[in-house]
């Protein structure tokens, strides 16, 4: 996980492996719960270079923007496309859940974290 610059915090930047799958999501469970309960602010999640999800994929999207939500934070999820963003479209999460094409349309600052993509 890497970090975004935003004023003087930080956001962490979760770049999601492809596939994001049932076997992804019980490699990297421990490590999602471990952010839910840290209690740090906001988090990013990157889909850039993610070609499919599945229910397991948007099941821990979801379980981690309510955890996050019930403290008050944001969980922001970028780089949707192709069957993910298909997907998150049919389920209506996009109209729950933060969604940006990019990092730099979060806000006006511009990017210079360095992310590191995360493997299962």
């Amino acid at each position: 996980m890497s970090r975004r610059p935003r004023g003087a915090d930080a956001i962490p930047i979760f770049v999601v492996p492809d596939p994001f799958d049932a076997a992804a999501v019980a490699e990297l469970r421990p490590r999602f719960d471990r952010i839910a309960e840290s209690g740090s602010g906001d988090l990013i999640l990157d889909f850039s270079n993610v070609d499919f999800v599945d229910s397991s994929g948007v099941g821990v999207v979801v379980f981690l923007y309510k955890r996050l939500a019930a403290r008050g934070a944001r969980l922001i999820v970028v780089g949707l496309r192709g069957h993910p963003r298909k997907l998150f479209e049919l389920l209506h999460v996009d109209r729950v859940i933060e969604t940006y094409d990019s990092l730099d349309d979060i806000d006006s600052e511009p990017v210079t974290a360095r992310t590191t993509t995360v493997t299962p």
